[in-house]
């Protein structure tokens, strides 16, 4: 069983396993879709379910791009665009 992070995903609420960044294992992927199942309302269309998940895998690969050093302090970034 794969330790789990005490961080939880900020769209779905639940824990986000160590290292399940963009490469989830199916079963990471499945409970991660059943887990949107459950959360988005009776009413919610296939597009609200298709944007959670794009969300969720948006927050993935921001994490990972932080993991790997792919990102610049805010000063800089204000810096590049005030230019």
């Amino acid at each position: 069983m794969p330790k789990v992070n005490h961080r939880r995903s900020l769209i779905l609420d639940i824990p986000v396993e160590k290292g399940d960044r963009l490469t989830m294992s199916t079963a990471t992927i499945k409970s991660e879709l059943y887990a949107i199942a459950d959360k988005i309302s009776e009413a919610a269309s296939y597009d609200d379910a298709m944007y959670q998940l794009y969300v969720r895998m948006k927050i993935a690969k921001g994490r990972q791009a932080a993991d790997d050093g792919r990102v610049l302090p805010h000063d800089e970034v204000k810096s590049r665009y005030s230019k």
